[in-house]
């Protein structure tokens, strides 16, 4: 069974850094995201490995290859181990508690990220984006902007 939960996180995270990253892509995002969550490895068919060619579907269109399924992995990916690195019970729910319930934000503040942990987020996201063949340049951006929305969910 899926854990909505980290689902909902994941996407609630790589919506914001699509927007950032890849405008464009936001008409099919929920799209992109239901399917996914539904079957990641078809969705990163072909895009992860040095010489692999593309798969086809919803991830290359034309010649243009869609960020979303690479944003949502490399959340996917990050959260996960971060959440298996933070000990506090509950982290996870009151992040996502912090993120779609802003209003009760002081109430329900998540534990705050040391600086090492943060380092290992963004190392763990910048070593999955590679993984995509994501130019260096593209891949910090990511990672950065992945560190940036963490941070503002304090």
């Amino acid at each position: 069974m899926p854990d909505t939960t980290h689902e909902q996180l994941v996407t609630e995270i790589a919506r914001d850094l699509v927007a950032q990253a890849a405008p464009q892509e936001l008409f099919l995002f929920q799209e992109t995201s239901e399917a996914y969550f539904k079957n990641p490895g078809k969705m990163l068919k072909g895009l992860s490995g040095k010489d692999e060619p593309l798969g086809f579907g919803l991830v290359e269109i034309g010649s243009a290859i869609l960020m979303s399924p690479i944003v949502l992995a490399v959340v996917d990916e990050a959260t996960k181990a971060l959440a298996e690195e933070v000990t506090e019970a509950g982290f996870v729910k009151k992040l996502i508690r912090k993120l779609f319930h802003r209003s009760e934000e002081r109430k329900n503040a998540p534990p705050q990220l040391t600086q090492e942990q943060m380092e290992q987020v963004r190392k763990q996201a910048f070593d999955s984006a590679r993984q995509f063949n994501l130019p260096e340049s593209q891949a910090a951006l990511l990672a950065d902007a992945l560190i940036g929305r963490l941070a503002l969910a304090r």
